[in-house]
């Protein structure tokens, strides 16, 4: 019997199929965020907080001209709609979620503005509402008080275009900043202990307009999430998940 051995035309040199060659990043690290994940229902402005204790971020975000969107996180970096919030009064400007009056529940605040011109003099009155939470995603009827002051040029509401959380989890806060809608990233400022810190960018979608901090798939680790496309009436919510490789 004959036996014949297949010979490769580079028989007699180690190959290996399992360990392919890997090119040299020259000490650069990947990026320690996932490509955003996108879903619907977002609005002016955005707050991040647990509003039923799973323990995965929610998000709540002026949804309208009137009211206030609560939406849950399904722990993916997507989103569902839980409750609309209504009675706030004139155009929106900052939300905040914060447990307000010391029961261990998530409450919801929201800033918004309407404002008279008189030659060169505009009058602002600003309305504070506030929706107490239940703890389980819903809220009570909204209370709300206004103030109003003067001043001599128009003012422009401002979304939160920063946003600070401990991302690679060593104790110091770190931070992440939108540069304008028309650049589509973000950059990540991380700190250290002994004061030093390096930064990155990241793609953060179509026109971001606001940024925010938390949890969403329960990891422990802090995401971002970013309102993308405001101006076209269908925003969207962009949640980068945190890789974890720092």
């Amino acid at each position: 019997m004959n036996h014949h051995r297949s010979r490769t035309p580079h028989a007699g040199r180690m190959q290996s199929r399992s360990r392919p060659a890997v090119e040299s990043l020259e000490g650069r690290r990947l990026l320690s965020f996932s490509a955003p994940i996108t879903s619907g229902g977002a609005g002016h402005s955005v707050a991040v907080a647990d509003f039923n204790a799973d323990g995965l971020g929610d998000v709540v975000v002026f949804s309208g001209s009137n009211s206030v969107g609560v939406r849950l996180g399904n722990g993916d970096g997507t989103f569902r709609k839980s409750s609309t919030l209504s009675g706030v009064k004139g155009s929106p400007d900052v939300i905040t979620a914060a447990d307000l009056n010391g029961d261990g529940k998530v409450d919801v605040r929201a800033i918004s503005y309407s404002e008279t011109r008189k030659g060169s003099t505009t009058t602002r009155m600003s309305h504070t509402t506030t929706w107490l939470g239940n703890g389980n995603g819903t809220f009570a009827a909204s209370t709300m008080t206004s103030g109003s002051w003067s001043y001599g040029i128009p003012y422009e509401p401002q979304n939160a275009y920063t946003t600070e959380a401990d991302f690679n989890n060593d104790g110091v806060l770190d931070g992440a900043s939108l540069h304008g809608r028309s650049t589509g990233v973000i950059t990540v400022g991380v700190s250290t202990p002994d004061g030093t810190g390096r930064g990155f960018t990241c793609p953060a979608g179509p026109s971001p307009g606001a940024i925010a901090a938390g949890d969403f798939n329960g990891d422990g680790w802090m995401d971002i999430v970013v309102v993308n496309s405001l101006s076209s009436g269908k925003a969207t919510f962009a949640v980068l998940l945190n890789g974890k490789n720092w």
